[in-house]
């Protein structure tokens, strides 16, 4: 998957993290890791909720934040 989002009208509706949560029970049925990654800070609060994790940094003139779970 290339990427993720919410129309910004339907933000804040459960729609992600319905989404996500299915995401992370079909990971866990192929006992399997996710890994993503996000630009944006914003985000990191909505992954941390989702019971995901930051591993990591890089900074590409950008900070690119990696997630794990």
């Amino acid at each position: 998957m290339w990427f993720l989002a919410v129309d910004k009208s339907r933000q804040g509706l459960g729609i992600g993290s319905r989404f996500l949560d299915e995401v992370k029970a079909d990971a866990a049925a192929m006992n399997r890791a996710i890994y993503l990654e996000t630009s944006t800070l914003r985000n990191l609060p909505f992954y941390k909720r989702a019971g995901l994790f930051e591993y990591a940094q890089l900074d590409f003139g950008y900070t690119l934040y990696l997630i794990a779970g």
